[in-house]
């Protein structure tokens, strides 16, 4: 570096700030020779004792000057290569171990990133992914599932009589009106029931079981008895018990009847008080009945047993 030296009376002729010695100084960055006493040359570096700053001759004219050295405890980062380092990002210097790029260059790039995935799924990366869970069965719809321990379906298809535990309630059946007891009462059926219980109408009896009836007051034509009737082709005979009240009157009578050719004969017994009550069995084997006129209906009830062809 140059050095320019000041001695003597030019001392007094620089401007306040100028430092004489092996390096002048200057003040606001500027030295003029026609006033300071002295010609500054390219290069010349001279100390402001004003700004403790050491400023360099950068070119032609008074002004041409620029700082190259801070001389306080620190010096701007701004003055050091190209100064487009600020001092905030000089100081993340603190701390660095070892080499900045060689630290950068070992470290992932920004962003999720997965590096691997084991187990019953895949995906790729890097950044957001998806995850694919492995293929292990055909889309469908299945009665019967089996997972893993991961709780993962691996296979599906239909359920077996083996699958099905044993003592469902049978109220889980159908529209759940059978209970157990009347469900167990298939244990035994060889076929059919419906059909069984079809080919056992033409083996009924005909018996009647006791059965009630109300009589009207008053009927002078043979009227009918609900429930009161013998089927013409498999019955040949019968003997009925009837027993009759009415107001306070008490009766019975012993109704008996036999098929003969397209008609029935029948015949009565009479026991008790005069109800007034007649009885008939016409050529289908209906009993019908006839009242005087008492003023009261008369209750009936009755049974019968038969002979069949």
């Amino acid at each position: 570096m140059s050095a320019v030296i000041f001695s003597g009376p030019k001392t007094k002729a620089l401007k306040p700030g100028i430092q004489l010695g092996n390096f002048a100084a200057i003040y606001s960055g500027i030295l003029n020779p026609s006033t300071d006493g002295f010609v500054a040359n390219l290069g010349d570096q001279y100390l402001s004792t004003t700004t403790n700053l050491t400023y360099q001759k950068t070119g032609a004219g008074d002004t041409a000057w620029s700082v190259v050295l801070n001389n306080n405890s620190t010096i701007n980062a701004t003055q050091v290569a190209d100064g487009s380092v600020s001092n905030a990002e000089f100081q993340y210097l603190d701390g660095v171990t070892s080499n900045i790029q060689t630290q950068i260059n070992s470290k992932q790039a920004t962003g999720n990133y997965i590096t691997g995935l084991t187990g019953d799924g895949t995906a790729s990366g890097p950044g957001s992914a998806g995850f694919t869970l492995a293929t292990v069965n055909t889309a469908g719809t299945y009665t019967k599932l089996v997972t893993n321990v991961k709780g993962l379906v691996t296979s599906g298809g239909s359920l077996i009589n083996s699958d099905l535990p044993t003592g469902i309630d049978s109220i889980k059946i159908a529209d759940g009106s059978v209970s157990n007891a009347e469900f167990q009462y298939l244990d035994g059926v060889t076929s059919n029931i419906q059909t069984q219980l079809n080919a056992k109408a033409s083996t009924v009896t005909g018996d009647i079981q006791p059965t009630a009836f109300i009589a009207s007051n008053n009927i002078a034509v043979f009227t009918n008895i609900t429930g009161f009737a013998f089927n013409n082709a498999t019955i040949r005979s019968f003997s009925g018990l009837i027993s009759i009240t009415r107001a306070a009157t008490f009766e019975q009578v012993t109704l008996s009847g036999i098929q003969i050719g397209a008609s029935w004969n029948c015949s009565m017994l009479r026991m008790g008080d005069e109800t007034g009550v007649l009885f008939n069995v016409d050529s289908s084997g209906q009993v019908q009945y006839t009242s005087t006129s008492t003023g009261s209906t008369a209750a009936l009830s009755f049974r019968a047993t038969v002979t069949y062809v």
